[in-house]
């Protein structure tokens, strides 16, 4: 794990690898005052951990801890992208590895359309939630398969997995 500093704000980069030998980065943002609390921000379909930079340094500015890690198939982690399937999985580890490193009161979760998707998969697996926000999630696996690959990637003009 390195760090860097940025403002007032510690920034490490942290990887585990998952139990089928994926290997997953993230960045772990830690402001000067922390409040114990932590939010796991999770992006949306075809962008990385930078996509949500912004809401973690918001947090941070509000003395929560970040961890902003690429999904599976997606900036610098490895693997391909299930919608869900697996990184319900990823996401029981990324809350395990924050319980054991930085020991919060509370773990919230933001996620952004597939990240929203994949935090209310994770949900029945992972009760460590104190809360959660899912901006536009799609409903299930079937429907963002449908849409991505049973007609062509779009659903009434947009395509349905962004």
């Amino acid at each position: 794990m390195t760090a860097a500093r940025i403002e007032s704000v510690d920034i490490s980069d942290v990887e585990l690898v998952t139990t089928d030998g994926v290997t997953l980065r993230a960045w772990f943002m830690r402001p000067q005052e922390a409040i114990g609390n932590v939010v796991l921000l999770l992006q949306r379909v075809s962008d990385n951990r930078l996509g949500m930079y912004g809401y973690g340094r918001w947090l941070n500015k509000n003395h929560y801890a970040v961890l902003l890690p690429d999904a599976r198939g997606h900036g610098l982690s490895g693997g391909l992208a299930s919608y869900g399937l697996l990184e319900s999985e990823d996401i029981h580890r990324w809350v395990s590895w924050l319980e054991d490193t930085d020991h919060p009161r509370c773990v919230y979760g933001l996620g952004e359309s597939m990240g929203a998707a994949q935090l209310l998969q994770a949900l029945p697996k992972e009760p460590r939630f104190c809360a959660v926000v899912a901006e536009s999630p799609f409903a299930t696996f079937r429907e963002v398969a449908y849409a991505v690959f049973g007609r062509g990637g779009a659903l009434n003009g947009r395509n349905a997995a962004s």
